[in-house]
């Protein structure tokens, strides 16, 4: 692909209506609080008009949205298997600690 195509690729998107499509590429989805804020960035664009209200346009959004609130629960699956882990640690902690006396 040229560069000229990737960097075309990259940004916002326009229709035909001139209104824009959000194209989260290259956004670092590494915290929850990534994936809120562009959860609400997809959200304002539709609830202020501003992105485009073709089919494919509305099926990617919808894609993205349904894929954001699988990847959110990952994040919250994994903190709490962290949090799990700490406690097990702790309480296996503990029971040699009273098993030594």
């Amino acid at each position: 692909m040229s560069t000229a195509k990737k960097d075309k690729n990259q940004k916002v998107n326009k229709k035909k209506s001139g209104k824009k499509t959000p194209t989260p590429r290259g956004v670092r989805l590494k915290q929850p609080r990534d994936c809120i804020k562009l959860i609400n960035r997809l959200v304002n664009e539709v609830l202020t008009g501003n992105a485009d209200e073709s089919m494919a346009a509305q099926n990617k959004l919808r894609t993205i949205s349904y894929s954001l609130t699988v990847l959110l629960k990952a994040f919250e699956i994994s903190e709490l298997s962290e949090r799990v882990k700490k406690i097990e640690e702790f309480i296996e902690c503990q029971s040699k600690h009273e098993s030594a006396k």
